[in-house]
């Protein structure tokens, strides 16, 4: 996967002598106040994917008179990172998941693999990409379930959050309608401190539906370019910082 990086130098012509003298100091805090500056902006533009893109951005890395800071792309939030960063065009999740280490075979070898979908309870203030929420009326079933227990919805209930997906790509894919509600199945797990957790779980394989597993993609951030609008601001107040520190 491409990795997104920020090349940050100093020109040095017609600059004042003293400051030829310690560039290095002067790049290096530029580079990092530009780094911090990133993470802002990132925090400003990103929700759940924050902390993974945030994680991501690698240390200031100085080579005579450019300074790099890469988005690290060799772990899986890097993955995400970089995609998020440059944008990413919509994709089938099928033919990663199925070589997921998590895969199981059929009796007559055919691939498969469980994925587990987490759903918050109400109240739990999640939005955008974050678990959906369950009503609370199918709360209040799950609730009084067991450990280890599976749901069976109401048949009132079957058809509570079923909807259409439009495609992201129409000519490469078609629109897809859910075959079932997203909260047919709830199990009901521990999570520590007397707490439990809600999930259910879609099996993929290579009989799903071929429009079933469609990612949309994503839409670049451009957190890199919205942070480089203040690089001169924050050239700026390093040379004034080093000038009343008497190093220039």
């Amino acid at each position: 996967m491409p990795q997104s990086k920020w090349k940050i130098s100093i020109e040095m012509k017609g600059q004042l002598p003293n400051l030829k003298n310690i560039a290095q100091q002067a790049l290096l805090l530029t580079a990092q106040a530009a780094r911090q500056e990133w993470i802002r902006i990132a925090r400003q533009r990103l929700r759940s994917t924050a902390r993974g893109y945030i994680s991501s951005i690698g240390p200031v890395e100085i080579n005579r008179n450019v300074a790099t800071i890469r988005l690290r792309a060799n772990t899986p939030e890097g993955k995400l990172a970089n995609a998020l960063e440059d944008g990413a065009s919509p994709y089938d999740l099928k033919k990663g998941l199925l070589r997921s280490s998590k895969v199981k075979l059929t009796k007559d070898g055919k691939p498969y693999i469980h994925v587990p979908f987490q759903l918050k309870t109400p109240g739990g203030g999640a939005r955008g990409s974050e678990p959906s929420v369950m009503p609370r009326s199918i709360y209040r079933l799950a609730s009084q379930m067991g450990i280890g227990q599976q749901m069976k919805l109401p048949k009132k209930y079957e058809d509570y959050g079923i909807k259409t997906r439009l495609s992201a790509d129409i000519e490469k894919w078609g629109h897809y309608t859910w075959k079932a509600s997203p909260y047919q199945g709830i199990v009901k797990t521990p999570s520590g401190g007397g707490k439990s957790t809600y999930h259910t779980f879609r099996t993929v394989s290579k009989n799903s539906d071929s429009n079933s597993w469609i990612h949309p993609g994503f839409r670049a951030r451009k957190c890199i370019e919205a942070a480089a609008q203040s690089i001169d601001k924050i050239y700026a107040e390093v040379v004034d910082t080093l000038s009343k520190k008497g190093a220039l």
